[in-house]
């Protein structure tokens, strides 16, 4: 070789060593996300011109940035925010279901079929129809003339529901960041009763819910709408209530990726999630009196929600393009509530109550989506976003009111507290019968 020749390979592995040694964002990367999106830059070999140069060029001063800048920069670029969506997509879902089971269960805002005091035989109200203590009214007691309990025969009910709930994640050192959920969720439900032990119904949903990512790293705007299929069974003290439903999501997705002194918005266009979900719950009404009820009850919940791939907008290299994702939740639940029933007058009926669960989900893995920046959009990364709550405790209070057994009133509150989410959920509604 020529002494030219040398001296030309010599320049190439100079300026070889030189960008090695200038792209080593990865070993200083902090978390398992960070690392991710550190190897594709350092593995990209950019050079001046490139359009990611900049970015990588700022991240990799660390006389320019301090270690919490470092990070920050890195997971804004990673765009970890994504993967978690679904999971708390999930906690909304299951709100959804929560809302109609409570609508569903005997004693409380659901009046036709089985209420609190008795078979659902018409004839016990005003000792009418052989009176109480009668084979056709055995739970009501002789002698309480006209403040027996009030029940009718079975009729057409329609329904409506609002739950607010405000969701704060608890993002691990280390680990993928956590979401804060605020939503508000709304049901319009029709009940047909067959008989006095067989009942179903259809609901309307729809969900307005704002998702925001731990350290300001994202958000998401979304809009679900929703419907559901109901039906519920009562033999004697037993009754088993079962749903299915679908929900369509439409979503925004903004963030923002700072390095030091730059900073990108981003932004993804409306994109389209699907959810599926049934559930299935077994309970009992045990009398210890006539206006007193333990309600132990165990149930079984699946779900199924889907995001759409997309792209987001604009120019910037920094833009990410994100794959179709899914996630699962198989959730078993256990537990009880305590019902009392207060006559205040021959019309009004008031039923506080408390209620305790604890469930468990078999499916809570930590989700996970491929990205790839747009500036290079062939080197594809994965990353993982928050993992659902495995094991949740419930409790729960409320109060029905119930006017000529044909209209309710119900406000309730329910406290939850998983692995790492605590929610707050505050629900009112209204019911008619017809």
């Amino acid at each position: 070789m020529t002494r030219i020749g040398l001296f030309a390979a010599l320049l190439m592995g100079l300026a070889a060593a030189d960008r090695a040694e200038a792209h080593h964002l990865e070993p200083r990367a902090p978390t398992a996300n960070t690392a991710a999106v550190s190897a594709v830059l350092d593995g990209a070999g950019l050079v001046v011109g490139d359009p990611l140069f900049e970015v990588e060029s700022i991240l990799d001063d660390e006389a320019l940035l301090t270690p919490a800048e470092f990070e920050f920069g890195l997971r804004s670029l990673s765009g970890e925010v994504i993967p978690g969506l679904l999971s708390s997509r999930l906690l909304v879902s299951r709100q959804f279901d929560r809302m109609l089971a409570r609508q569903l269960r005997p004693i409380g805002p659901e009046r036709p079929g089985v209420v609190v005091g008795g078979v659902n035989t018409g004839g016990c109200m005003f000792g009418e129809a052989g009176g109480c203590g009668s084979d056709i009214c055995p739970y009501c007691t002789a002698g309480e003339g006209d403040y027996g309990p009030f029940f009718i025969e079975p009729g057409p009910s329609t329904w409506v529901r609002v739950n607010g709930l405000d969701a704060d994640g608890d993002t691990v050192p280390g680990g993928p960041i956590a979401n804060d959920v605020n939503a508000v969720l709304y049901q319009l439900g029709y009940t047909f009763p067959v008989d006095s032990e067989l009942l179903f119904g259809a609901v309307l949903g729809y969900g307005d819910t704002d998702i925001d990512g731990d350290l300001d790293l994202g958000e998401f705007d979304q809009r679900t709408t929703r419907v559901s299929f109901y039906t519920r069974k009562t033999v004697g003290h037993v009754f088993v209530t079962a749903a299915t439903s679908y929900g369509y999501d439409q979503t925004i997705l903004t963030r923002q990726v700072v390095a030091g002194p730059l900073a990108i918005e981003t932004e993804a266009g409306k994109f389209d999630g699907h959810e599926f979900s049934s559930f299935v719950e077994l309970g009992a009404n045990l009398f210890e009196s006539r206006n007193v009820t333990v309600q132990p009850l165990i149930g079984l919940r699946y779900a199924r929600v889907f995001r759409d791939a997309d792209t987001e907008l604009g120019d910037a290299p920094e833009a990410l393009i994100f794959d179709s994702q899914s996630e699962d939740a198989l959730e078993f639940r256990l537990g009880g509530r305590f019902a009392k029933t207060f006559r205040a007058t021959k019309a009004v009926e008031l039923i506080p109550e408390v209620r305790a669960w604890w469930l468990h989900d078999f499916q809570a893995e930590v989700p996970e989506t491929t990205l790839r920046l747009a500036g290079l959009p062939d080197v594809p990364f994965v990353v993982r976003g928050e993992r659902p709550d495995e094991n949740v405790a419930v409790v729960g209070l409320g109060v029905t009111v119930v006017l000529d057994n044909e209209y309710a009133l119900w406000f309730q509150y329910d406290g939850e507290y998983g692995n790492q989410t605590t929610t707050n959920v505050a629900s009112a509604g209204f019911l008619s019968s017809w």
